[in-house]
């Protein structure tokens, strides 16, 4: 572009693990949530592999008039304060009638662990991450959320001796092609899905979420929004990160991917029987929507007992995160008003801007261009926030020597009208992707910035 930039590679390298933090998927730790006997990460290891492997023995001899002695449950973990926890867990959980509850004939069936690893990290934000499938006791699940403040319960599954032996046989042969991982998608292939999938098939239904009518659109993006009001990082991820594929109408069997979309998609199905609260809900957090969305599932007394009264797991406060974004932007806005009384902060406002909306947009541009996630890899936002708008920051002297750095801002506000303008294009013809908020912010801000740099210009040449 013929601008001289003096970019060092660790910034480079700090803005790709900032976005780590921020779109890093919900899951559960290898190690994290396995409350092993041993200390020794080797050993285990070997206690994991154990487990699993005796699991696996197991399902290979259940035959199916053994089928309807089995218990088998969806087992929900609400959601905790971490970004990786932010969406709640879903396993199912495997028990044999007359075997000991939280003994070691009592399964935990995961579809969502990963290997919290500097590899990992790396991968992930290439969007090639591999998650994995694992077996663990019941117990370990529970003291594993138990000792997080998240809350469990299961769901009884209301499944045919057949559908229970076909489950178990799927679940088998999907952890054994699974053994050495799979590729993660935050919408597609996840815990959630992997175990709607299997599920489908056992029962021979078409599992998906029928949305009420005036609930919202039924997009991917539409169904994670009480989430991300309820985290910095979701928000920001959801706002800048999502992709024309997160806003496009969705069959009900694509929209289940979240945890507790997935139990209102098998009642709805007719599959869920009993649920059982085994731990209340004790973490803090700040949407109630995300306590209602239970709701629809759980009766008046079982949500009680998951979120006990009094414990004020999610206060209705005043959503700080959207104002403080909102306050960013009237910030940035406000001063680049042709109004006598806010001039003198024009310069802060320009140089605010630059800092928070350029670096976003290098750090969108740089995520969007390295990932091959499918709701990431489309995303038209940097055509909005442009990666060059932290040159704005700069705001006299000349470019190279010679060229006057007034008439190049004003340069740079017309390409920019360019820019915005593609993303129009784009965003009316094949990519509808949401960005109109910010849209709509940036050209009202470039149109002013433009004007007052023409006003400035045109006030040197009459002083000259």
């Amino acid at each position: 572009i013929g601008v001289r930039m003096h970019i060092h590679n660790r910034a480079a390298i700090c803005f790709l693990f900032l976005s780590v933090f921020l779109i890093i998927p919900p899951g559960d730790a290898l190690i994290a949530q396995v409350d092993a006997p041993v200390d020794n990460l080797t050993e285990t290891l070997t206690w994991r592999r154990a487990i699993h492997e005796r699991f696996l023995e197991w399902a290979a001899q259940v035959t199916p008039a053994e089928a309807n002695r089995l218990n088998i449950d969806i087992a929900t973990t609400t959601l905790g304060p971490t970004v990786t926890k932010a969406f709640g867990h879903t396993a199912i959980r495997i028990r044999p009638q007359g075997a000991e509850e939280f003994g070691p004939d009592d399964y935990y069936v995961d579809f969502g662990q990963y290997d919290e690893s500097a590899g990992f990290i790396w991968r992930f934000v290439k969007g090639n991450a591999r998650f994995f499938a694992y077996v663990l006791p019941m117990a370990s699940a529970y003291e594993g959320a138990d000792r997080e403040g998240r809350g469990l319960f299961v769901s009884e599954l209301e499944l045919t001796d057949r559908q229970k032996f076909v489950l178990v046989k799927d679940i088998e042969r999907a952890l054994r092609d699974q053994s050495e991982g799979y590729e993660y998608d935050n919408f597609t292939n996840n815990c959630v899905t992997f175990i709607h999938d299997l599920l489908a098939d056992a029962t021979g239904r078409n599992i998906g979420l029928q949305v009420p009518d005036g609930e919202g659109p039924v997009t991917w993006r539409s169904r994670v929004l009480d989430y991300s009001d309820d985290h910095l990082a979701l928000l920001v991820n959801e706002i800048l990160l999502f992709d024309a594929d997160t806003d496009v109408p969705r069959k009900p069997e694509e929209l289940v991917f979240l945890s507790d979309d997935i139990l209102v998609a098998l009642d709805q199905s007719g599959l869920i029987g009993t649920n059982t609260v085994l731990i209340p809900h004790r973490w803090v957090g700040h949407n109630p929507g995300l306590r209602d969305r239970y709701a629809r599932i759980l009766n008046p007394e079982q949500m009680n007992q998951l979120f006990p009264p009094g414990l004020n797991q999610f206060s209705a406060t005043v959503n700080w995160r959207k104002s403080a974004l909102l306050f960013l932007m009237l910030a940035t806005l406000i001063p680049m008003l042709p109004l006598r009384p806010v001039r003198k902060y024009r310069k802060y406002a320009e140089r605010l801007y630059a800092v928070v909306f350029g670096i976003s947009a290098i750090w969108v541009t740089l995520v969007s261009r390295v990932t091959t996630f499918q709701f990431m890899d489309d995303n038209i936002l940097p055509l909005v926030l442009f990666p060059l708008d932290f040159l704005l920051w700069k705001q006299s002297g000349t470019l190279f020597k010679k060229w006057d750095w007034q008439k190049v801002r004003l340069y740079y506000a017309a390409f920019r009208a360019v820019t915005l303008l593609i993303a129009l294009i784009l965003y009316i013809s094949v990519l509808p992707q949401d960005i109109m908020t910010l849209w709509v912010f940036v050209s009202v801000w470039f149109a002013l910035f433009a004007w007052n740099q023409w006003q400035r210009l045109h006030s040197m040449e009459d002083r000259t």
